[in-house]
C-alpha cells in the first residue's frame, strides 16, 4: 500500500476541532490523557515508541534514550496515529498486541510514514504553522524559532518548514556522512531537484562535508554556502545556495538547510501556493 498523507492529516485536523486545540504548542501528554490514554517512559533502546493494545484501551510506551523532548512529543503523536487511524490496527495488532515504532521520518512502511503525517499535523497544524512562517526570513534561523513554539524536534520543525513555505529550500537529514532522507521545497522543485536518495553520500566540498570532516565537539552549528550542482547532478541550475548546518547531538544526525534568495528571473510570479514567497513583510519574490 502507499501511504495517504493527506488523510492522515485530516485525521489529526479532526482530532484537533474535537479537542478544540486552539494554540502553540501542542501537548501531546495532554492529548493523550483527554483521550484516556495513558503514557508511560521506558528505559530502551530497541524503539522510540510502543502502542500497547488491550480489547478496546490502548497504552503509549516512548523510549528515554534520546534525551530530547521534541523528539519524545513527536514519538508520543506518532503512537497517537497509530491509534487513531482505525485502519492501521489490523497490520499493528494482527499477531501481537504489541506495536513498536520507528518515528521520525525513517520508515518504509506505509503506516509509520501516515502516523509521522497525523504526527506532524497534530503538533505542527499548517494554519498554525503558516501564520509563525509569515513572521521570518528563510533557513536554519526559523526553524529555530518554530521549534520553540511549538516545541518540537528540529528534524520535524526542518520537514514541515520544507513542505509549507514558499521559499527555495532544501532540507537534509544525515547521519555517518549519508543522507537520512531530504525534502525540496515546491519552488525548488522547479529546479530540477527533487530529494536526495537515502544512503547518498555528503558532498565532501559541501559545508556539512566539510563539518562532518573535521574532529571537533558535537552540536556544532556553521553558516557557510555552496552551490546546487554539488548536491544534485541533474539540476537545471548551477545556483549558489547559503548552507546552514547544525549537528543535532541528542540524535548523532546533522541538519542542513540549503537556502537562497538570488534566483533567476522569470516573466511572472508564481501563484500556485498559498504563500508563494510571500516574505514577512508580504512582498513577492521574482523567479
Amino acid at each position: 500500500m502507499q501511504p495517504n498523507r493527506m488523510a492522515a492529516a485530516a485525521t489529526a485536523r479532526d482530532l484537533h476541532a474535537m479537542l478544540k486545540l486552539d494554540a502553540p504548542p501542542f501537548d501531546p501528554f495532554v492529548i493523550a490523557d483527554r483521550l484516556n490514554v495513558p503514557v508511560q517512559p521506558l528505559a530502551t533502546r530497541d524503539f522510540s515508541g510502543c502502542l500497547l493494545q488491550h480489547g478496546d484501551k490502548f497504552v503509549i510506551f516512548y523510549s528515554t534514550s534520546v534525551n530530547n523532548e521534541g523528539f519524545r512529543r513527536f514519538t508520543i503523536a506518532h503512537e497517537i496515529g497509530h491509534r487513531e487511524l482505525t485502519h492501521h490496527h489490523p497490520h499493528l495488532f494482527g499477531a501481537s498486541s504489541r506495536h513498536v515504532s520507528t518515528s521520525n521520518f525513517t520508515s518504509k512502511e506505509w503506516y509509520e510514514q501516515e502516523a509521522d503525517a497525523f504526527a506532524v499535523e497534530l503538533l505542527l497544524p499548517e494554519e498554525h504553522f503558516r501564520r509563525e512562517m509569515r513572521k521570518h526570513g528563510i533557513g536554519l534561523s526559523p526553524v529555530k524559532s518554530f521549534g520553540k513554539t511549538f516545541k518540537t524536534s528540529l528534524t520535524s520543525t526542518a520537514i514541515r518548514y520544507a513542505e509549507l513555505t514558499g521559499d527555495p529550500v532544501v532540507i537534509v537529514v544525515s547521519e555517518d556522512g549519508r543522507v537520512l532522507y531530504s525534502l525540496a521545497s515546491s519552488c525548488m522543485k522547479r529546479f530540477g531537484v527533487g530529494y536526495l536518495k537515502p544512503g547518498t553520500q555528503i558532498p565532501k566540498a559541501s559545508e556539512t562535508g566539510k563539518l562532518l570532516g573535521s574532529s571537533a565537539s558535537s552540536s556544532r552549528e556553521i553558516e557557510g554556502a555552496s552551490y546546487l550542482c554539488s548536491w544534485f547532478d541533474h539540476a537545471s541550475q548551477n545556483l549558489k545556495l547559503d548552507e546552514d548546518v547544525l549537528e543535532l547531538g541528542g540524535y548523532g544526525k546533522t541538519l542542513t538547510v540549503l537556502h537562497t534568495k538570488l534566483l533567476p528571473d522569470r516573466d511572472e510570479p508564481d501563484e500556485s501556493d498559498d504563500d508563494g514567497g510571500l516574505t514577512p513583510d508580504g512582498k513577492r519574490y521574482r523567479w
